[in-house]
């Protein structure tokens, strides 16, 4: 898998979100489309910390447990719908035949 250079970070196998799509955003609007997906990224990272947070609150140990619980089920319903989603294989960049 190659690692690829994402906001400072590796990351191993994430390419150009707004991009890599081949063309799916037309690239005058490139800025607003990745300001979007970063936006709904944030927002939904704060309110996930926040969920966890609240199980955790209950009962370190049971909120644990339910949290890994949650996770590891949304993680399995989600990870076979990604294969399905358009473009979803790896892009020529991601692949290295630039």
């Amino acid at each position: 898998m190659q690692a690829h250079r994402v906001g400072g970070a590796e990351a191993a196998g994430a390419g150009d979100p707004v991009h890599g799509q081949g063309g799916a955003v037309p690239t005058d609007r490139a800025g607003v489309a990745a300001g979007v997906l970063n936006a709904a990224r944030q927002v939904s990272g704060g309110l996930g910390v926040a969920a966890f947070g609240a199980l955790v609150a209950t009962g370190f140990e049971d909120g644990l447990r339910t949290s890994l619980a949650v996770s590891a089920t949304l993680l399995t319903l989600t990870a076979p719908a990604t294969t399905r989603l358009p473009g979803g294989g790896p892009t020529a960049s991601s692949r290295g035949s630039d």
